[in-house]
This record gives C-alpha cells, structure tokens and sequence, in this order.
C-alpha cells in the first residue's frame, strides 16, 4: 500500500485524531465510516491477503499457530492431522500451483536467456515507473515511534544510497526533496547505468544544480531542458554554455569545479563527454540547413508504435485525454501536438538537443554484450529523437503529491511546478554540501567491483535488474554492500515483467472468471472508484463479442476471444489495467518469486520446488513478506486507479530484504 502513515487510505487526510480500522484486517486506517466504505471494493483484495488466516480443514476455525502448506503457499493449517483431513479436497489445487511453479520456471529460464542477451532499448532519459523516495526517513530511522533521543541521532546521520540502473534523475530529486526539515546530515549517493547518453543528461542537469545554482531561475530551466521538445534563444544559448564548458572537463576538472559534490571516474567521464560534444555537433535552429526536426522524427516513432498494438500510441493518447482532469485536457492535447514542457512563453526556435540518443532503429540486433561494448563509443551512433511515445513527465511523477502542490489548468504547469519545487531543495542540499554524487558508466552486475571494499549502504534500490537476472543474482551480487550496522537497511527489488510467466495473474488473461459475475464486478468497482460511465458500454459490449451471452463461462472449453474483449475495451477508451487492482493476485505473484528462485537455481528434473519460505530467506536475507506486513520504504504496489492520469500498469511489484536481526 503506497499511503504513508497516519493518512487515511482512501483520501489520505490525516488520521492522528479520528479514525475507522479496518475491522477484519487492521491494518487499513480511514478517517471516517464514509471512506471505509467508498474504499471497499479496492482494499478487498488486499484484506483477503491481510486478514487472520483460518485452518482450512473444514470445521477447524483455529486461527493461531498456523502454517503455510508447502506445496501450494495459497493454505494454512493449524497442523499434520488436519492437513492430513483436507488433503483429499486439497490436493487438486496444490498439485495445480505446484506445477504452475514448475511450468513458470522453465518460462524464467528461457526468458533470462533471451533477455540478458537481447536487443538494447532506446535510452530512457524518461522513466517508465514512478518517483520514488528511496530512503523515507520518516517511516524508518526517524520514526515517531522510536526512542526520540534515537530520532535526534539519526536526524544528524549519513545516509548512503546505491541506486544501480537508476535511469534519470527522478527518484534521486524525489529522495533529496523529502528530507525532513529538520534532517542535519549528509546523503551520498553512488548513481550507476550502463548507458553513457543517459548518464550525460544526468551529469548535465546535476553540474547546472551546483555550478550554476546562484543563476536565476536555474531549477525552472532544468526542468525545461529535461522534458521540453523545443527552447527558446534564451533557454538554448545557455544550454550550449554549459556543454561547451563541460566537454572540455576530465574527470578531475569535474570533481574541481563541484567542489567534490560531484565524481565520475576517466573512463566513464570519457563516455559521457563523447555525447557531450554529439550534442553540440547538432544543427538545432529550425532555420538551419540541417536541422535535425526531432518534431518529424518524433512522429515517426509515434507512426511505427501505431503498427504495433502493443504498442499503440494513439490508444494511449486517447486514455490520457480521457483520464486527465477536465479543465487540464486542452493543455494535454497541445502538449501531446507539440511536447513543449515549458512555463516560458518566448518563441522556442531551437530544438532540445539533449532529447537525442542512439538510434534504436539502426537496423541491427545488439546482444547485451555487444550493446554494452558499442555504447562505449557513443559518437559512433547517429544521434536521433529516442524518447517512447508511450513515457512521459505525467507517468514519471506520482499525480497525488503533484495535486498537492498545485492545482493549474495547465497539465503541463501544473508538473513543471512541482518538479521545479524539488529541484529548488535539491539545489539547497548542495549548497550546503551536504549532498554528494558518485556516477558509474557500467553494467550494473559489476557495480560492486568499482567500488571501495569497505563500502556500505543504507538504502540499494536495483530498479528491475531481477526482471533479468533472477532475485538470487541479484541477493547475491549486492548483499556485501548492504550496511550491516544499520537495522533499518533495505535492499529493494522491483518486477515489472513477472505476470509474463503466469496468464492468469493479469485479469483479462484469467481464463477462469465468469464474465456475468466476477468481471462484472470488477468492472463495477473501477466504476465506482473513477466514476467514468464510460464502464458502462465495456460491461455492454461484453455481451456482443463473438455472440455470446453474458452469462458465458470464460473457461479453457469455451472461452471468450480475450483478445477481442481487449479490442473491445480500447475502441471505447478503457484500457486493459481498468480492474486489475481490484482482482487478487497475490498468490500469483508468490508463485512467480518461487519460480524465480528456481530458473536461478535450476532443480533436477523430479526434484521437489523450492517453497515460499525458502523465498524469504533467500542468500541470507530476510524479505519483508508483503502478504502479513507493509514495506517500510517503498510501496509493494501503486493504487492504480487512484492515479488515472499517470497511466499506471497496476502490475509493478517491489520487494523489500533486509539482513537479518542478530
């Protein structure tokens, strides 16, 4: 659950005084019966997860004491002789998870395969997951319920962050921004990705942070530079200043002029300068013979994602405009024209040259090594227009903390504002020294051999590294850096592609939902959480597709085209994520990790699969289990609907492990 502490769960008012417990699981907190009960339909599925687990062999209610079947996870029982009593209704289902941890890992095994050593993507100087706060003091080293003189301590501590395939700058600006006001001491922050275009842009925006933070309006500009398609004369002459300034510097000219806030090895500062002087090779002026026109260029990409259903843009513009607020949509429709991210309103005659990157579409099928090795030579690449249509600043920035800060009619002011706001306190921790950056230009699996032998952190965030090489790899490559003197010491992994192992966990694949009762349902409930009566012709159209009836069963005998239902679904503007939080998927989910665990580790054919329990102290570690407690640093999952305009998949799930206690 992603609402911080002592915040009701539905509106996220504060609680402190007045509040409604959830009754059956107690742990969701509202600030009144009337939110308790608007929030049902979306916290069912966690308060089945949550609530006092009971035997399942019939007529046992024991609720204490028990213990998880091995085979299955998905049954508890207070012990052998009534597990032995509801083995004969039980097996069935256990033998069918059981085996679907089994079909899943083969699915792993392959997929690692391909993955580790596929085609490269196109830079992400935009992110495909929202901003996190990777420490989150205030729910951790600084919590209220600790000792104060202990919270006083760690106000005035270090705090160290690994942030491997970090992307852009999002979460670093978002961890800096939510310091508590009366924090006192210093954040080092070691920031590593194997692409030199993106660590270019994040080297860039960070010098202008320090060097220039005394020129006004500098955050307003970082802001612009970072998203905007176009610049005006004004905003691109200093652009080209800062570049030109920064392509002469070696790693210790760098480390000279911030003040040691700033520190980047030779080789990886070699990389980053090649992309560097690309930039400013660039013809940007509109009237230059030239003119590189990432506009055109930008709507070519758009063209060849509307080849691809899955990759459609035009599907995702359309849910964006019908999901955004209504007096913010003319704003979005000139954005999505033009992508101009500004607050200025000088003519833009220049376009942005750092929204240019490697040309993805070069013809070519990298493998991960190759890729790895041409990217060291960054000038070898034409440099092209390389942002995905379907990323954006609306998708990179939790729209909830956004509306707090600011409620123009302008989409587009109305982010630039607030991401503005945190590059001013971030600017401010560097003034005061009392934030410094180390940036690393390699593969992120050989992030801890760059490193000093004594170094520790108090935060790892591996973004979705385990997407691609297991959570044991992982667990095992980063364990020596998490700090073993700090109890509140997290290591996080994130998964975003784990459902492509098991159909079933994505609602519209569950093959065993009856469309005139628990889809419906679902489908309900996204309409009373949204109140879009647009749901109404998605529960209309379910009847006309392929003829059958609504009262159809979606099993694997006769099944409903899921495809055509999608179809279905897009051609009126609702896309496929609409009921995905309404559906529980948990034991999905806790199937993909065992999964993992063995494609990592791959078992003999016949040998028994690894349980959930093995998961959880997987390479010494302690997981957090997310079914019987909450993440203390980052949210397990995003309410999905809660945030309409951010677009959210709804499947993205992050992992918290911790060393165990001595």
């Amino acid at each position: 659950m992603d609402v911080k502490k002592g915040h009701c769960w539905r509106c996220e008012r504060a609680t402190r005084d007045f509040f409604e417990e959830c009754s059956q699981c107690k742990i969701a907190n509202y600030c009144s019966k009337k939110c308790l009960k608007d929030d049902r339909y979306r916290h069912n599925p966690e308060c089945e997860v949550w609530r006092p687990k009971e035997c399942n062999n019939p007529g046992c209610f024991v609720k204490e004491g028990l213990k998880e079947c091995s085979g299955c996870s998905d049954a508890w029982y207070c012990g052998k002789s009534c597990q032995a009593n509801d083995r004969s209704s039980h097996k069935k289902l256990c033998q069918k998870l059981v085996k679907n941890v089994k079909d899943a890992a083969a699915k792993q095994r392959d997929y690692f395969k391909k993955r580790s050593g596929g085609p490269i993507a196109r830079p992400y100087y935009v992110g495909n997951t929202l901003a996190i706060d990777m420490l989150n003091l205030q729910e951790n080293e600084c919590d209220v319920k600790l000792d104060k003189s202990k919270q006083a301590i760690n106000l005035k501590s270090d705090f160290r962050i690994l942030h491997a395939g970090c992307g852009n700058l999002r979460h670093t600006i978002l961890t800096t921004a939510s310091l508590p006001e009366d924090f006192k001491g210093k954040i080092s922050m070691t920031l590593n990705d194997f692409d030199p275009f993106v660590q270019a842009r994040n080297v860039l925006f960070l010098c202008m942070m320090v060097v220039f933070a005394a020129k006004p309006g500098i955050a307003e500009l970082i802001t612009t530079f970072w998203y905007s398609l176009h610049l005006s004369s004004s905003q691109f002459d200093f652009l080209i200043e800062c570049l030109t300034k920064l392509a002469g510097f070696n790693s210790a000219a760098l480390a000279s002029v911030t003040k040691g806030l700033l520190n980047i090895s030779d080789d990886h500062m070699a990389q980053i300068r090649e992309v560097w002087r690309g930039w400013l090779s660039l013809q940007c002026e509109k009237s230059s013979p030239k003119y590189i026109n990432l506009k055109m260029t930008r709507d070519v990409f758009r063209n060849a994602m509307n080849r691809d259903p899955k990759q459609n843009f035009n599907k995702w513009a359309f849910l964006l405009k019908r999901q955004a607020p209504e007096e913010c949509v003319k704003s979005l429709e000139k954005w999505l024209e033009d992508e101009n991210f500004q607050a200025s309103s000088e003519t833009l005659r220049y376009d942005n040259p750092t929204l240019t990157g490697f040309n993805i579409f070069d013809g070519k099928d990298y493998t991960l090594t190759e890729a790895l090795e041409t990217l060291k030579f960054p000038r070898r690449h034409e440099f092209v227009y390389c942002v995905s249509g379907k990323l954006s600043v609306f998708g990179e920035w939790d729209q909830l903390l956004v509306q707090k800060h600011n409620l123009n009619k302008s989409l587009v002011l109305r982010f630039h504002s607030y991401i503005t706001s945190l590059i001013e306190k971030t600017i401010s921790l560097f003034k005061d020294k009392r934030l410094s950056i180390d940036v690393h230009v390699c593969n992120y699996m050989e992030i801890p051999s760059l490193l000093p032998s004594d170094a520790q952190f108090d935060r790892i965030f591996t973004s979705n590294i385990a997407d691609f090489h297991g959570t044991k790899t992982v667990l095992k490559t980063f364990k020596p850096l998490l700090k073993t003197s700090n109890k509140k010491a997290v290591l996080v992994t994130q998964y975003q592609t784990w459902h492509f192992a098991l159909d079933e966990a994505v609602v519209e694949r569950n093959l065993k939902l009856p469309i005139d009762g628990t889809y419906n349902q679902l489908l309900l409930a996204a309409r009373n959480d949204t109140g879009r009566k647009d749901v109404d012709e998605m529960l209309k159209s379910y009847s006309k597709v392929k003829g059958n009836s609504m009262f159809c069963m979606m099993d694997e005998a006769s099944a409903v085209d899921t495809q055509s239902m999608v179809d279905a679904m897009s051609r009126i503007g609702i896309d496929e994520y609409l009921t995905q939080e309404y559906f529980n998927n948990m034991v999905y989910f806790v199937t993909y990790l065992r999964a993992d665990l063995m494609a990592c580790d791959p078992c003999l054919p016949g040998e028994k699969v690894v349980s959930f329990q093995d998961v959880t102290s997987t390479e010494g570690f302690r997981m957090r289990d997310f079914r019987r407690e909450l993440n203390s640093v980052v949210p397990f999952s995003y309410r999905r609907n809660a945030r309409p305009v951010n677009l959210l998949k709804a499947l993205q799930r992050m992992v918290e492990w911790r060393l165990p206690d001595d």
